[in-house]
């Protein structure tokens, strides 16, 4: 068969996104509101569903275990890795009716990962920057692991059709003396080393940023635009998905693929993200 023959026109996937946002700003539950999720555990995911009636919860696979070592048995060695390609693999073997596969977070996997990788290393080194032979090396295996694992996630969506959402943790610094910009400054980006992350932001078909709706009181700035008094800062409870960025300040890692305004309002128990999400609102999901 030539290649011409195997081509073909586009065809709706199911998504891969990455939503980030910091601890309690409702990710766990927004994910829950995509069709039949089930959720891999790196942090306990089910405490969020304890009031919700058990037919409405979503399935829930065991915790990841911490990585461990035993040096006289090493039969009973712990694979925090390897028993997440197993979660994963089971998804694409067995028969389910799952149609959305949630990690929870990919921050805390990344976490037990990097734990994982000083607890075999060789040289008994003590933290992620000295494992592998230092020079941070650690970093480029890790990210590596990342990429395995989503590249696993992209066969399983391709053969099971299941949409997969990577849960990630904000962080943010901030930063004064920008050429272009006076004053100090809010940058907000994913909760993981650069290589690791980058897996997320660039290998996914929306990196989307939830963050609760604050309001500030008593802030003053002078006729240079430059802050002399920090306000208070209040939530509102209202809650909005960041889809896109300047890329300078804010929330500079969002991007999508799909036609979606910059900012979505949320609304208690909704998940507006299906109705600009081709599979979900043009009927692929049955």
């Amino acid at each position: 068969m030539s290649y011409m023959e195997q081509g073909s026109k586009a065809k709706i996937k199911p998504p891969m996104l990455t939503i980030i946002g910091f601890p309690g700003a409702g990710k766990t539950s927004l994910a829950g509101l995509f069709p039949s999720p089930a959720f891999i555990q790196a942090e306990d995911s089910q405490t969020v569903f304890e009031n919700t009636p058990e037919e409405q919860q979503p399935f829930f696979m065991p915790m990841l275990p911490e990585a461990k070592k035993h040096k006289d048995n090493p039969a009973k060695n712990i694979s925090t890795k390897a028993v997440l390609i197993e979660q994963i693999k089971e998804f694409g073997t067995q028969d389910h009716p799952y149609k959305t596969l949630i990690f929870d977070t990919a921050t805390s996997l990344n976490g037990m990962l990097e734990r994982e990788l000083v607890e075999f290393d060789e040289s008994e080194a003590l933290s992620v920057q000295d494992a592998a032979g230092g020079f941070q090396k650690g970093y480029d295996i890790i990210a590596t692991w990342h990429y395995e694992i989503i590249s696993l996630c992209n066969r399983l969506r391709n053969a099971k059709g299941m949409a997969i959402i990577f849960l990630a943790h904000t962080a943010n610094r901030k930063v004064k003396n920008h050429p272009e910009l006076s004053g100090e400054y809010n940058v907000y980006g994913m909760d993981m080393h650069v290589k690791s992350k980058n897996n997320y932001i660039n290998l996914v078909d929306a990196a989307i940023y939830l963050k609760q709706e604050e309001i500030a009181t008593g802030h003053k700035i002078d006729k240079k635009d430059r802050t002399l008094k920090t306000g208070r800062i209040t939530q509102t409870g209202d809650r909005v998905l960041i889809t896109s960025s300047d890329g300078v300040v804010g929330y500079v890692d969002a991007k999508t693929r799909y036609d979606m305004p910059n900012e979505i309002p949320v609304p208690l128990g909704e998940n507006p993200l299906l109705q600009y999400i081709p599979f979900f609102n043009k009927g692929e999901v049955k």
